[in-house]
């Protein structure tokens, strides 16, 4: 016997011969008991062996015959018994959070207690779904920056805008997913796609276009914005093989959106400061927010 399990028995037996001394101490000692008087023994239990049965007469007892096993275990060869990483941010999620719990109980006293667990799990989701942010190494400049540069520079994003697929729903993306989760019927989702073409090609054609240097600001602000609304949406469509990733995201979509709207404000905003100034039937006075 270790000396931790010894110190414990001692430490037990003393509390044990403590909360005895103390219950009976101050008690007043009952009289001796009187000799005269008779006492009466009880008989003890004949002891017996409790009967079993044997119904096929093979010797063995039928309560044991249940825990034979007649037949080999049939393993599932067809399963893989390599360890798959977890793909989804939710498997990925759950198996850190218990990690953590288990580890935390390990510390006892000193551990950071289940809200500590919470924050910190919750800082580590967070991170992992913010986006690529675009730099000038991604984004094509033009040599020239005078007025006309400009001018032919939003002419061509009005382009990109104007001639990008029609989606083949009116509905919008948040509309979707409610009926999707409401209803539980995945299929649904599919009404995204479309949706999530159009967002691609602006992104991908905001990426090709050459931009003064002037706008340069103004131009990567309206890209991460689209890639971050082309992200919030592809999450949506994660609502059932992967919720906690699409929760992540819906949380942040409403920013995103406004994100996106300011960036084509301002960059419409620093054209106008430019001295650009669009006829009627050019490309960029059709896609103005503001006249």
């Amino acid at each position: 016997m270790n000396n931790r399990v010894l110190a414990a028995f001692a430490f037990g037996s003393a509390l044990l011969l403590a909360a005895y001394t103390f219950s009976d101490f101050g008690r007043p000692t009952p009289p001796a008991a009187d000799p005269t008087v008779g006492v009466v023994t009880a008989k003890a239990p004949v002891r017996e062996y409790i009967p079993s049965t044997d119904s096929n007469q093979d010797g063995i007892p039928d309560w044991q015959d249940l825990l034979v096993q007649t037949s080999p275990l049939a393993l599932d060869t067809s399963s893989s018994s390599v360890y798959e990483e977890p793909t989804t941010l939710t498997d990925r999620f759950a198996i850190t959070f218990f990690e953590s719990y288990v580890r935390d109980k390990g510390y006892g006293d000193f551990a950071g207690g289940p809200d500590e667990i919470i924050a910190a799990t919750n800082d580590s989701l967070v991170s992992q779904t913010r986006d690529k942010l675009y730099t000038n190494e991604d984004i094509i400049f033009t040599e020239n920056n005078d007025i006309t540069s400009i001018k032919n520079y939003g002419n061509n994003m009005a382009l990109i805008v104007l001639g990008g697929p029609e989606p083949k729903t009116t509905r919008n993306e948040v509309t979707i997913l409610e009926d999707a989760v409401s209803q539980n019927n995945e299929s649904i989702l599919k009404e995204l796609d479309s949706i999530i073409v159009g967002y691609q090609y602006l992104h991908d054609g905001f990426l090709k276009t050459a931009v003064p240097v002037s706008l340069a600001k103004e131009h990567l602000d309206l890209i991460n914005s689209v890639n971050a609304v082309l992200n919030d949406i592809k999450a949506m469509q994660l609502a059932f093989s992967d919720p906690l990733f699409t929760l992540l995201r819906i949380k942040r979509y409403q920013d995103d959106t406004l994100g996106f709207y300011t960036a084509i404000v301002n960059l419409q905003d620093r054209i106008k400061q430019a001295g650009v100034i669009y006829l009627p039937n050019e490309p960029a006075a059709q896609v103005m927010i503001r006249q």
